[in-house]
């Protein structure tokens, strides 16, 4: 539970106005659903959803459904978001270069005592605009995944906007 309320406090610390926070409960059969509530009742900018559980997928396309901004993060609910200034830094860079997708750095904890850096790129791509359709082209199979090992691109949902 300390997790998910971390998890969500690390949302409301971030520094970009007017953010929208869908949390969806998906069907947990701990005091999950409680725990939602109360924090609902503590944020006026966060939001509820208690669906059937339907998994992942289901639980995301359901908060995209309910959402009313021009851009979705995901934060799944074991994690959390060290830099209050992350959700700024990623809005902010995408309205100047009118992006599409905006990818982010992760930390991935491998201990309780020390922390990795998650990759987010190689093959040069890093802090690059990519535009050209060729170049799309070529990354899309490592942004779904399915890169053969060739080029590795985190396509977590949760390292981007």
């Amino acid at each position: 539970m300390k997790a998910k309320v971390r998890c969500v406090e690390s949302l409301m610390n971030q520094t970009l106005d007017g953010i929208e926070i869908i949390v969806i409960d998906d069907g947990s059969t701990d005091h999950s659903p409680q725990l939602c509530d109360e924090l609902k009742q503590k944020y006026s900018n966060m939001s509820v959803l208690h669906i059937k559980n339907g998994g992942l997928g289901n639980a995301r396309n359901k908060g995209i459904g309910a959402a009313a901004g021009k851009y979705i993060a995901f934060v799944d609910s074991d994690d959390y978001i060290e830099n209050e200034n992350y959700l700024k830094t990623l809005f902010e860079t995408s309205e100047r270069l009118a992006l599409d997708l905006c990818f982010a750095g992760r930390m991935v904890k491998v201990s309780k005592r020390s922390r990795q850096v998650g990759k987010i790129a190689s093959d040069n791509i890093v802090n690059k605009l990519i535009s050209e359709p060729s170049e799309i082209e070529r990354l899309k199979p490592a942004l779904i995944g399915r890169n053969g090992g060739q080029l590795f691109l985190s396509n977590s949902a949760c390292a981007a906007l």
